[in-house]
């Protein structure tokens, strides 16, 4: 079975998209078999569009300044 990485990142909304927007890499191991991860390209959500490739870099690119969201809330 493959162990994975977690990440959590908090960001502040700033009324610009760039600045909820965020990047990191997961990590992946199976003694099984390669331990890669399934690259994703382009995955869109309700606030924006998730990546990552086969190594576990990751980004996550918020498709507005969602100046709705609501300080100390949670948002998946």
């Amino acid at each position: 079975a493959a162990v994975l990485s977690s990440d959590v990142k908090n960001l502040t909304e700033t009324n610009a998209a760039a600045d909820i927007s965020t990047s990191g890499t997961l990590t992946i191991s199976d003694v099984d078999s390669d331990a890669h991860f399934v690259a994703q390209a382009g995955t869109a959500g309700l606030y924006g569009t998730f990546a990552i490739d086969a190594d576990g870099a990751w980004t996550y690119t918020a498709s507005s300044a969602h100046d709705e969201f609501v300080a100390g809330t949670t948002y998946t």
